[in-house]
């Protein structure tokens, strides 16, 4: 985890930070890919770069498990902050607007949510 200011400059000093970006990079080329994010707010640059070209050139699908609303997900991605939103948002198929714990809650039941992320990403499309 990259914390604080200047991340892509830490990453590019760290050998091993600039290693894992390129995995992920490579990763999520691969055409027809699925990505799955939890607790991202898609404030990074540099990830949201690697988010948006996989889309736009491997047809790369994301999924997104947030307790935001979805309009409010939607109207925050599309303000020129953040970059790369549009086209992040052209590749979101499926969002779920849940916490984590109603999805997997303590006692270990299935839930409603569970179900629906459970179609949705491992289903067909």
């Amino acid at each position: 985890m990259v914390i604080g200011l200047n991340k892509e400059k830490q990453i590019a000093d760290e050998p091993l930070l600039l290693e894992y970006l390129n995995l992920f990079k490579k990763i999520l080329s691969a055409a027809g890919g699925k990505l799955f994010v939890i607790g991202y707010g898609f404030g990074d640059k540099h990830i949201n770069e690697v988010i948006a070209d996989s889309i736009k050139n491997s047809a790369l699908k994301l999924y997104v498990l947030s307790p935001t609303d979805p309009e409010s997900f939607i109207t925050d991605l599309r303000k020129e902050k953040y970059t790369y939103g549009k086209v992040i948002l052209s590749g979101l198929k499926g969002y779920f607007p849940h916490e984590l714990s109603k999805v997997f809650p303590a006692d270990q039941r299935k839930t409603d949510a569970w179900e629906e992320i459970r179609n949705c990403y491992f289903g067909s499309n």
